[in-house]
Protein backbone atom coordinates (compact mmCIF):
# COMPACT_ATOMS: atom_id res chain seq x y z
CA UNK A 1 0.00 0.00 0.00
CA UNK A 2 1.15 3.67 -0.86
CA UNK A 3 -0.47 6.30 0.47
CA UNK A 4 -2.17 8.47 -1.86
CA UNK A 5 -3.64 11.88 -1.07
CA UNK A 6 -7.32 12.68 -2.11
CA UNK A 7 -7.26 15.94 -5.03
CA UNK A 8 -10.59 16.94 -4.18
CA UNK A 9 -12.31 17.50 -1.04
CA UNK A 10 -16.31 18.75 -0.29
CA UNK A 11 -16.77 22.18 -1.48
CA UNK A 12 -20.15 23.67 -0.14
CA UNK A 13 -22.11 26.36 -1.36
CA UNK A 14 -23.76 29.61 0.53
CA UNK A 15 -26.67 26.80 1.45
CA UNK A 16 -24.58 24.52 3.03
CA UNK A 17 -25.57 22.41 -0.16
CA UNK A 18 -22.73 20.13 -1.27
CA UNK A 19 -21.67 21.44 -4.78
CA UNK A 20 -18.28 19.48 -5.38
CA UNK A 21 -17.72 15.78 -3.25
CA UNK A 22 -13.90 14.54 -2.73
CA UNK A 23 -12.35 11.70 -4.18
CA UNK A 24 -11.49 9.91 -0.98
CA UNK A 25 -12.73 6.25 -2.28
CA UNK A 26 -10.72 7.10 -5.45
CA UNK A 27 -7.55 7.56 -3.11
CA UNK A 28 -7.92 4.69 -1.14
CA UNK A 29 -8.20 2.38 -4.47
CA UNK A 30 -5.32 3.87 -5.85
CA UNK A 31 -3.42 3.73 -2.52
CA UNK A 32 -4.42 0.10 -2.40
CA UNK A 33 -3.38 -0.69 -6.13
CA UNK A 34 -0.29 1.33 -5.63
CA UNK A 35 -1.35 3.61 -8.89
CA UNK A 36 -1.69 7.52 -9.14
CA UNK A 37 -5.19 8.66 -8.42
CA UNK A 38 -5.91 9.67 -12.19
CA UNK A 39 -5.69 6.14 -13.17
CA UNK A 40 -8.66 5.54 -10.78
CA UNK A 41 -12.29 6.35 -12.26
CA UNK A 42 -13.56 9.27 -10.31
CA UNK A 43 -16.85 8.09 -9.28
CA UNK A 44 -17.38 10.91 -6.89
CA UNK A 45 -19.02 12.82 -9.48
CA UNK A 46 -21.87 10.60 -9.59
CA UNK A 47 -22.18 10.45 -5.60
CA UNK A 48 -25.71 12.79 -5.75
CA UNK A 49 -27.26 10.42 -8.38
CA UNK A 50 -28.96 7.31 -8.56
CA UNK A 51 -25.91 5.54 -10.85
CA UNK A 52 -24.36 2.79 -8.67
CA UNK A 53 -20.89 4.04 -8.33
CA UNK A 54 -19.65 0.87 -6.34
CA UNK A 55 -20.80 -1.30 -10.02
CA UNK A 56 -18.68 1.47 -11.97
CA UNK A 57 -15.54 0.89 -9.51
CA UNK A 58 -16.18 -2.78 -9.64
CA UNK A 59 -16.52 -2.84 -13.27
CA UNK A 60 -13.29 -1.30 -13.62
CA UNK A 61 -11.37 -3.19 -10.47
CA UNK A 62 -12.50 -6.48 -12.59
CA UNK A 63 -11.41 -5.71 -16.34
CA UNK A 64 -8.31 -4.37 -15.15
CA UNK A 65 -7.25 -5.84 -12.08
CA UNK A 66 -9.33 -9.26 -11.64
CA UNK A 67 -10.35 -7.63 -8.55
CA UNK A 68 -13.27 -6.30 -6.67
CA UNK A 69 -14.71 -4.50 -3.40
CA UNK A 70 -16.86 -6.45 -1.41
CA UNK A 71 -19.08 -5.78 1.74
CA UNK A 72 -18.09 -7.28 4.91
CA UNK A 73 -20.49 -6.02 7.30
CA UNK A 74 -18.92 -8.83 9.43
CA UNK A 75 -15.57 -7.14 9.74
CA UNK A 76 -17.78 -3.22 11.40
CA UNK A 77 -17.80 -4.81 15.22
CA UNK A 78 -13.73 -3.58 15.10
CA UNK A 79 -15.17 -0.11 15.21
CA UNK A 80 -18.46 -0.04 16.37
CA UNK A 81 -19.08 1.08 20.23
CA UNK A 82 -15.22 1.54 20.53
CA UNK A 83 -14.62 2.56 24.28
CA UNK A 84 -11.24 3.83 25.32
CA UNK A 85 -10.21 0.23 27.35
CA UNK A 86 -12.55 -2.23 25.16
CA UNK A 87 -10.41 -2.37 22.51
CA UNK A 88 -11.44 -5.95 21.16
CA UNK A 89 -14.22 -8.42 22.45
CA UNK A 90 -13.53 -12.12 21.94
CA UNK A 91 -15.74 -12.47 18.38
CA UNK A 92 -14.09 -9.04 16.90
CA UNK A 93 -10.41 -10.06 18.14
CA UNK A 94 -11.24 -13.87 16.27
CA UNK A 95 -12.61 -12.08 13.20
CA UNK A 96 -9.66 -9.89 13.31
CA UNK A 97 -7.63 -12.48 13.34
CA UNK A 98 -8.79 -14.24 10.55
CA UNK A 99 -8.03 -10.74 8.34
CA UNK A 100 -4.43 -11.18 9.30
CA UNK A 101 -2.35 -8.28 8.31
CA UNK A 102 -4.76 -7.61 5.05
CA UNK A 103 -5.81 -4.37 4.54
CA UNK A 104 -9.60 -3.37 4.05
CA UNK A 105 -11.92 -0.40 3.79
CA UNK A 106 -14.01 1.45 6.75
CA UNK A 107 -16.50 4.49 5.85
CA UNK A 108 -18.69 6.46 7.46
CA UNK A 109 -19.00 9.89 8.49
CA UNK A 110 -16.01 12.29 9.26
CA UNK A 111 -16.22 14.83 12.16
CA UNK A 112 -16.12 17.11 8.68
CA UNK A 113 -20.33 15.38 8.81
CA UNK A 114 -19.38 13.84 5.50
CA UNK A 115 -19.07 10.51 4.01
CA UNK A 116 -15.47 9.21 4.18
CA UNK A 117 -13.51 6.04 3.20
CA UNK A 118 -9.81 5.24 4.94
CA UNK A 119 -7.73 2.36 4.88
CA UNK A 120 -7.34 -0.04 7.74
CA UNK A 121 -5.48 -2.97 9.15
CA UNK A 122 -5.46 -4.98 12.10
CA UNK A 123 -8.52 -2.94 13.34
CA UNK A 124 -6.86 0.42 13.18
CA UNK A 125 -6.32 3.35 10.91
CA UNK A 126 -3.42 3.35 8.39
CA UNK A 127 -4.36 5.72 5.84
CA UNK A 128 -6.77 8.47 5.60
CA UNK A 129 -6.50 10.02 2.15
CA UNK A 130 -7.90 13.68 3.39
CA UNK A 131 -5.37 16.10 3.04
Amino acid sequence: MIPVTQTKVVVRNSEDKIVVYGNCFAAVVASLLEVPIDQVPNVEIFFDTNFDYYWLMNAWLYQRYGLKIVPAPEFEIFHEGFKEGERYDSEANSIRLKLGDEFYLGSGVSRRGVYHICIYQEGELVWDPHP
